[in-house]
Parts: C-alpha cells; structure tokens; sequence
C-alpha cells in the first residue's frame, strides 16, 4: 500500500472467512481504542466492536493481510509448499532425517527454508545449532544419525522456550516478548560463548547473518568439553 497513511477497513469477517497475516520480519498487531495516536508504521487499521481498533504494523512496510474463504485458504496462500512444523507432534527425528536426505547445502541455509521445515527464524536456526553442537556451514546431508537426534531436540526447545518467553516481538497490548534477550550465540559476535568462552564468530552463511561458536560447533561435527553437558 502507499506509505501516506493506513488503510482503514470496515465490514466484518463473514462465517467461513479466515483473516490471514504474514508478520514477514517486523509486522505486529495491536489492539488500541477507538481515537488513539496511530504510529507511522501503521499499514492496516481494522474496525473491532466495543469501540477497539486492530493495528497492523511494520517498520519495512512489508507485512501482509489478507481474507479468504477458509477453504480456500490454505491454496491462496500456498500453505501446501510449506515444510512441516517443528513443534508438530508427528515432526519425528526420521521426518528430520527425510527432509535433509537430499539437500546438499549449508545447514543454516536449509532450516531457513520454509519449504523444507516451517517456522524456524534466523535466531532460532542460530541457537538451535549452538545447543546442538552443529556448524552451520555443514552440508545437511553429512549428519549422522546421533547429529540429527540433537538437532531435532535443539529445535523443539528452542522454539518452546520462545514461546514461553512470548516471541521477540510487542503482543497485542503492547508487552514485549522477551525471547530476543535469551541468546547463546545469535547478534553475538565478538562475545564470550556462555558455554566455552571463546569468541562469538559471524559470517554471512547463504546470505543471513549467521552466528556461532568455533569451539562448540567444530567443523568435524564432534563437540569437546563444555558443550557436551550442554547436549545431556
């Protein structure tokens, strides 16, 4: 939409419609009252009952909206070309091992591929790889069976643990998520690693900002010292 203001919606969301919204890097929503100073970030602004206002927001301007009938969801979007969901319950170390069979790029490349596994962030494949004692720079077909079992349980808390911290991001009124300050190793570089102490290292892996810890995430796959404990 054009940058000169927010777009004001009124109606209603009919029986059988889904509202759908993609966050991208920096979206949030915010519930405020009717009358409130809207910020300039502001892209949509729904129209609630109960004299409320739904605010889209985003400091790029690249979040999205949309409504759609909700069978037709799921083809609009083309939710079917998303990978599995690491939290799912039926998300397995085989599943793991199977979507990674074949992908003869870099780990930190591959788990940011959305179609390959959904829901996993830059700072989430970051820490992920620390507690799992995985260079992020290794092919993701080079993982023997004992790697992907570490990796499958590093993922699962990472992300659960984010959860309970309530993401990085502001909920609907106005809290901040606290999972941005719960870092290992992500937007790090140069500090002590918290498990070895040696120095955060940061390269550009498949164009993302990637972080990670030498000493801990050895290229040969076999960490030593004090990050063994941390796997236990």
């Amino acid at each position: 939409m054009a940058r000169g203001g927010p777009l004001d919606v009124g109606g209603h969301v009919e029986d059988g419609q889904t509202l759908a919204v993609h966050f991208m890097l920096w979206g949030s929503l915010s519930l405020r009252p009717v009358g409130s100073e809207r910020p300039a970030e502001s892209l949509v602004v729904l129209k609630l009952d109960a004299d409320e206002e739904l605010w889209l927001t985003d400091t790029l301007g690249y979040a999205r909206m949309a409504v759609a009938r909700t069978t037709e969801l799921s083809t609009r979007l083309k939710l079917e070309e998303l990978g599995p969901e690491v939290l799912d319950a039926d998300f397995t170390v085989d599943h793991l091992a199977g979507r990674l069979s074949r992908r003869r790029s870099p780990l930190k490349t591959v788990l940011l591929n959305q179609r390959v596994i959904a829901g996993l962030g830059n700072r989430d494949a970051d820490e992920s790889l620390w507690k799992a004692g995985l260079d992020p720079r290794r092919l993701a077909t080079s993982l023997t069976r004992e790697e992907l079992t570490r990796l499958h349980r590093a993922m699962r808390e990472v992300l659960e643990e984010g959860l309970s911290l309530r993401g990085t991001q502001r909920d609907l009124f106005g809290v901040k998520g606290q999972a941005r300050h719960r870092r290992n190793v992500f937007e790090r570089t140069g500090a002590p690693c918290p498990s070895c102490a040696t120095p955060i290292r940061h390269e550009r892996v498949g164009g993302r900002n990637t972080h990670w810890c030498a000493r801990c995430q050895p290229e040969s796959g076999t960490p030593s010292g004090p990050t063994q404990r941390l796997l236990l």
